[in-house]
């Protein structure tokens, strides 16, 4: 009777441990492989110049396992395009590298799309005539026709593969967009007490990306799959783990103080909340949650340490406008606050709108920046020029430069369409995707620079879409 009872006690103790390294083998294979992904290559970024390379080759490899990870090599290169200059020096690298991380993906999506053959979407045609318009309308136009095309090119590849990459592949890229944004802010958490957070001005946070605007965005956009996927999606239990994810990121974006980022978040999140009436849903998930209690003695104690007002101030408005002057931007002798929120938006508004009433039909040509830069300073690869960035503050004024009204018409006739899509499915989560991006470009126009931001504005757009389609197709089916 003994002996049975030890081997009783051995057999459970034995079962109960595999269980163990089961379910702790199961919770491994549950990380999404961007995850494990972006710790390799964040790794062998401090290997220097061969840890680089190698990174490099790893993200080509990649990409030809398929069109989910042809996307994922897509956010990986811009990832390392983005890094921290204090951690790794890839820029030039990365400005090279990248470009033929572009046209593989493109090649591997291409390859997929020719094989399988899928529908087309409704709003393509919409897409194909802007790009249409815009090619010879800029053949007249614009002061370097050989830029335009470039960008109109690059815009329409980015496009195309992320939507037909996402659209033939398997993942779930709401699950890699949270990865994406966790992950980078678990990364640059341990960053908050040192300088090294901070090398862009000394004070906002930039973590392991190179510019603190740059990570508000980034965070601000994959925050909102996270709060649309934890507090929407009645089959997710609200855990620890979800809190420490929502918690990091939205302390590390605050502390960017990118107001574009947390202002459109806010907006992409509120807007399909009030228009669908699901935001008693997700106050009643976290009214019943213990960890919102434990949040809110958190920020109690904060708010009480420090004085409210000023924090507001400090976050969403701005300490003091003067520290725009190091950027040689005009600044109003009255601190207003309407003068805070816009002062470093105006002069980028301002050229745009001047540039417009120069030609406001057609446009001054696509992709340029409002003040024509020497051809010679542009860097170029085989004679052709690449890497010609631009800063424009605002969407309207922005696109009504380049391609004049007609060319907002149609464009809209594009968003309209994309949106429509949405809308048919009632899909909240793929809605604050595309409003994030939206309202993203209303503080940062990013919406054609596809070689930096734009390309993960693009994503979610894609991830956006194709969500709502296949939700639509459940219920249908």
């Amino acid at each position: 009777m003994k002996e049975s009872t030890v081997k009783t006690e051995q057999d459970y103790t034995y079962i109960k441990s595999n269980h163990q390294r089961s379910s702790l083998s199961t919770q491994l294979q549950n990380i999404p492989a961007l995850v494990w992904l972006i710790l390799v290559i964040f790794g062998l970024s401090f290997l220097g110049l061969f840890g680089l390379i190698l990174s490099w080759v790893l993200i080509a490899l990649w990409v030809l396992r398929g069109t989910d990870e042809a996307i994922e090599g897509l956010l990986m290169s811009l990832l390392l395009s983005a890094m921290n200059p204090e951690l790794t020096s890839s820029v030039e690298l990365a400005s090279f590298a990248r470009w033929l991380i572009l046209f593989e993906a493109t090649a591997r999506v291409t390859y997929e799309w020719i094989r399988r053959k899928p529908k087309s979407p409704p709003w393509l045609k919409y897409l194909l005539v802007f790009v249409l318009y815009v090619s010879l309308v800029s053949f007249f136009v614009s002061w370097w026709p050989m830029v335009s095309f470039l960008k109109l090119a690059t815009f329409t590849t980015v496009v195309l593969t992320t939507y037909f990459g996402i659209k033939l592949g398997h993942k779930d890229w709401i699950r890699n967009l949270i990865a994406l944004g966790a992950t980078i802010s678990l990364l640059s958490l341990p960053l908050i007490f040192y300088s090294i957070g901070y090398v862009r001005n000394g004070y906002q946070f930039q973590g392991i990306l190179n510019h603190p605007q740059s990570y508000g965005v980034i965070i601000g956009m994959t925050m909102a799959a996270a709060i649309g996927c934890f507090l929407m999606d009645k089959d997710i239990k609200l855990s620890l783990y979800h809190f420490v994810i929502l918690a990091s990121m939205g302390v590390t974006m605050i502390l960017s103080v990118s107001r574009t980022g947390y202002f459109a978040l806010i907006l992409a999140v509120l807007v399909p909340l009030f228009l669908w009436k699901d935001l008693t849903r997700m106050f009643a998930r976290l009214i019943f949650n213990p960890f919102t209690y434990f949040a809110i003695a958190i920020l109690v104690v904060v708010v009480w340490i420090a004085p409210p007002i000023e924090v507001f101030q400090k976050y969403f408005f701005e300490r003091d406008v003067n520290v725009y002057t190091v950027y040689e931007l005009p600044i109003d002798a009255e601190n207003s606050v309407l003068n805070q929120l816009i002062a470093s938006r105006s002069k980028f508004a301002a050229q745009s709108w001047q540039n417009f009433l120069r030609s406001p039909v057609i446009g001054v040509g696509f992709g340029l920046p409002s003040i024509r830069i020497p051809r010679e300073v542009v860097s170029t690869i085989a004679g052709l020029p690449v890497g010609l960035p631009y800063q424009k503050g605002f969407i309207g004024t922005a696109v009504l430069e380049e391609v004049g009204v007609v060319g907002v018409g149609l464009l809209l006739l594009l968003i309209i369409s994309q949106l429509q899509q949405i809308f048919s499915a009632r899909a909240v989560v793929p809605l604050m995707l595309y409003l994030v991006v939206l309202f993203i470009n209303f503080g940062e126009f990013s919406y054609f620079s596809t070689g930096g931001i734009g390309l993960l504005e693009h994503i979610l757009i894609a991830t956006a879409l194709v969500t709502s389609e296949r939700l639509k197709t459940q219920i249908i089916g």
